[in-house]
């Protein structure tokens, strides 16, 4: 499962749009990888979409949004407007939360941090 997720943030990186939605069911004895799909229309990313997508992908497994447990995500607000709207507990992403801490904490640092990794950074 590493290496797939690994190929698709690659595969992201260099040829998709910035923002995508990926669903995985757990069970009991698997996590079972659902569907993949970048959004095609960045500028309407709004929750009443993705629900839509989630019903229209659960719905092709058997599964209602009504059989989720939780929504696990990025902190952004579209996604928690969806847990709320499917009435489903939130459980945002430590590592995202971590990176925004890092973001703010370097902020003001930012154009040392610049100055002094530019010349390295083309020679990866």
């Amino acid at each position: 499962m590493t290496a797939l997720v690994e190929i698709l943030d690659r595969k992201i990186a260099s040829e998709l749009s910035e923002h995508a939605i990926a669903i995985f069911a757990a069970t009991r004895k698997d996590l079972l990888f659902l569907v993949f799909s970048p959004f095609q229309d960045e500028s309407s990313m709004t929750a009443a979409e993705y629900i839509d997508f989630l019903d229209m992908a659960l719905s092709q497994y058997g599964m209602h949004l009504s059989d989720m447990v939780a929504i696990v995500a990025d902190n952004m607000e579209t996604n928690k407007a969806i847990s709320r709207r499917v009435n489903r507990p939130f459980i945002g992403c430590a590592a995202h939360r971590f990176n925004l801490a890092v973001h703010e904490r370097i902020a003001p640092h930012m154009q040392l941090i610049k100055k002094r990794l530019l010349p390295d950074v083309a020679t990866f």
